[in-house]
């Protein structure tokens, strides 16, 4: 990707910054999402039976698990309970008769049954993840409705015992999962969320170089298994860029909400500093504390 270079930073890891110059604007670059989707709504898949992915949910006893997110007012374990039923029915017949999914011994990455989800869970375990210490005691309760749900007999899904052992998806992938799914989804709208792959490299601010907004025309897009709504994300230039500029978007606020804090285009005046339940959110998912200049202007203290 020529427009684009990877970078090491001191201390915020790997970061992309601009590999020319940009006009306030322009794209810099594009990518499909491997998920762009609202966690809490029935979840497509490109490349899975539908019809059948919905009878395994359906027959999931998801009740619990459900209860313990709206407790605690998070979406992300159903979002993964639904892309582990899509990637292991992909290679099932719909018409073979038990319609339960050959679930595989081993992790998603290496399921024989759903081999055209590997590459999406490979991106997924390559990303960043961001897990506090200790990590927070409702992950492990919400593995443990996940693994029961799926291991109970109503659901019907053979080798499901093997599935979740040690060494597949255990504890160990669970947390790495939810780290990653913390740390890289940004909204794009009031619902939706996307993951990116070359994306997720890009560092917060919350005066971001750069706008993202989610095109139908994805005929040019590379094509990778993807849940949810089809599309590409384009991230575009907010304003003029040098070589060499880092390229930032803001993660915990939809695209509307950053054009709203500059002229309402691509340009982009200044932004607005992060509220305290942004700045909340930041904490808790990405495990840090904005430093742009709107942010460290608010906090310094009055001569």
């Amino acid at each position: 990707m020529a427009a684009v270079r990877v970078i090491a930073t001191t201390e915020r890891g790997r970061s992309l910054v601009a590999a020319r110059a940009f006009v306030a604007g322009e794209r810099v670059f594009r990518e499909r999402p491997l998920i762009h989707a609202d966690p809490t709504a029935p979840l497509g898949a490109a490349g899975a039976p539908r019809a059948l992915a919905d009878r395994v949910l359906a027959r999931l006893p998801l009740g619990a698990l459900r209860e313990s997110c709206a407790r605690e007012g998070v979406r992300y374990p159903l979002l993964v309970a639904q892309m582990l039923v899509h990637s292991l029915t992909a290679s099932v017949d719909d018409g073979a008769g038990a319609g339960a999914p050959a679930a595989a011994a081993a992790a998603p990455a290496a399921a024989a049954a759903a081999p055209s989800f590997d590459d999406f869970w490979a991106a997924v375990a390559q990303l960043h993840a961001h897990v506090p210490q200790p990590p927070p005691a409702r992950w492990a309760e919400q593995y443990a409705l996940l693994r029961d749900a799926f291991c109970a007999p109503e659901a019907r899904v053979r080798g499901a015992e093997q599935l979740f052992a040690p060494g597949a998806l255990d504890e160990r992938w669970w947390r790495a999962t939810l780290g990653a799914l913390h740390a890289n989804l940004v909204r794009t709208d009031e619902r939706r969320v996307a993951l990116l792959s070359v994306g997720s490299l890009l560092n917060h601010d919350c005066e971001p170089t750069l706008d993202f907004e989610f095109a139908d025309d994805d005929a040019d897009a590379p094509d990778v298994p993807s849940f949810g709504a089809r599309g590409v994300a384009e991230l575009r230039a907010r304003r003029a860029l040098r070589a060499g500029d880092e390229l930032t978007i803001a993660y915990v606020r939809p695209p509307d909400a950053a054009r709203r804090g500059g002229d309402g285009g691509h340009g982009g005046g200044a932004r607005a500093p992060l509220s305290g339940e942004e700045r909340a959110q930041l904490r808790a998912a990405h495990g840090f504390d904005c430093a742009s200049c709107a942010c460290a202007s608010r906090e310094r203290p009055p001569r």
